[in-house]
């Protein structure tokens, strides 16, 4: 697979999906959007191997053949502007809800997982039922293969089921597939290799892992290392570094007031593990062209963005044409997550109003031009003066103070974050 850039779209959980797993149209205009805009791998979400690891109501799911038409229309879309589509897949784990799937989670051993209301409470797993559960990745990559799919993501981190074999916290079995890091690598392994067997030579094999459970007792970045080094041996194309479980979700989601490249640091020690046999990216905070490149240079093969480009899905096609200041900026505002404590919600960007939404909130000119004032220079004023003028209105704001952007302002001084907005929407008005 040939690549256009070395910015990848990390997945990113949107839930635009209907109750049964299948992919709805919004969800397919939502990935068009970003290959539009000049994205050269766009990411699918993670979809659900099996109705047992659902961890949301909207969660996609690829358990069955039905599920196959939804991606078929997404990779058809997505192809449409020359770009291609990578499907992620993955089973949440000791990380499920109960209370979604209708049905206890399973895992490697029975630790649960106190993050959420209510607590997930797992059973280990059976050999049986361990060697299943590798059956249905096979069988889930191979309808994402059916349908059109450039590349697999393996989902390999943040606590989820193939991250938990990992790590020494959540996998305390006895058998072949716990107590030793080679043996607790067992379970991904197979999966890596199963895989591969049905998507054949053409398809890219992408793993998504973690340079750090950052939980004492936990995987460590050497443990990382080891285990990046198995999947050099093994057919993967590439290695994705994130980080994190749901215990330590601040990591893993960092906010505004967190620097940028949290996880470089570790996928470079990866890239040293592993060399030139597999292609590494790491994601996290990058969608500032300057700290991408910046991580570029220093030998890592690929960044991935996955809040940058839910901001803005022209951000590649911008940063192409040097339109750097009309990126629409991601705040790190984690706006985007209300998706998993609001029953229905989707994933908002609170810097713009289109996102997962793009075909009916589309700015079209407007029939009749009209003068119009906007009195109020915070944000939602600025905001609402800048998409009336994209729409062919003749636009006067009008603000009593001295500055722009109103108490986001003062919320930056803790947020710094928060300070991109009001300069994007500054440099628009100008």
């Amino acid at each position: 697979m040939e690549l256009s850039s070395r910015i990848i779209q990390a997945p990113v959980a949107t839930a635009l999906a209907d109750r049964d797993g299948s992919l709805t149209q919004r969800g397919v205009d939502y990935l068009e959007a970003r290959a539009a805009g000049g994205a050269s791998l766009v990411s699918v979400e993670g979809a659900n191997i099996a109705m047992l690891g659902t961890g949301h109501r909207a969660n996609l799911g690829l358990y069955r053949d039905e599920l196959i038409p939804g991606f078929a229309r997404a990779a058809e879309a997505v192809h449409r502007h020359g770009a291609k589509l990578a499907v992620q897949i993955q089973f949440n784990g000791r990380q499920g809800r109960q209370h979604v799937a209708f049905r206890q989670p399973v895992a490697p051993s029975s630790v649960p997982c106190m993050v959420g209301s209510p607590a997930s409470y797992p059973r280990a797993m059976s050999v049986e039922e361990l060697e299943h559960l590798i059956e249905l990745h096979v069988r889930a990559a191979r309808r994402a293969a059916t349908a059109g799919a450039d590349a697999i993501w393996v989902h390999g981190c943040h606590g989820y089921l193939i991250s938990s074999f990992l790590s020494p916290l959540t996998n305390q079995r006895t058998d072949e597939f716990g107590g030793t890091l080679r043996r607790r690598a067992e379970f991904p392994l197979r999966v890596v290799r199963g895989i591969r067997e049905a998507i054949g030579p053409d398809i890219a094999l992408l793993y998504r892992m973690n340079g750090s459970d950052y939980r004492p007792g936990g995987v460590d970045i050497e443990m990382a290392a080891e285990f990046a080094a198995m999947l050099a041996e093994e057919p993967v194309d590439l290695i994705d570094v994130s980080g994190g479980t749901y215990e330590a979700r601040h990591i893993t989601f960092q906010g505004p007031w967190d620097p940028p490249g949290g996880f470089v640091s570790n996928a470079l020690r990866i890239k040293e593990a592993v060399g030139d046999r597999v292609k590494v990216s790491v994601v996290q905070k990058l969608s500032d062209p300057e700290v991408a490149e910046s991580v570029l240079a220093q030998g890592l093969d690929f960044v991935s963005i996955g809040r940058g480009l839910h901001a803005d899905p022209d951000y590649v096609r911008k940063v192409r044409e040097g339109r750097r200041a009309d990126i629409v900026p991601c705040i790190s505002c984690l706006a985007c997550l209300d998706l998993f404590g609001t029953p229905g919600a989707t994933a908002l960007c609170a810097t713009n109003p289109d996102t997962t939404d793009e075909r009916r909130r589309r700015i079209a000119p407007a029939p009749r031009p009209q003068r119009l004032l906007v009195v109020g220079g915070g944000v939602a004023g600025m905001e609402a003066a800048v998409r009336a003028a994209r729409a062919g209105h003749e636009v006067e704001l009008h603000e009593r103070g001295s500055r722009l952007g109103g108490q986001v302002v003062l919320a930056a001084r803790t947020a710094p974050d928060f300070r991109k907005f009001v300069d994007y929407l500054t440099g628009q008005l100008a």
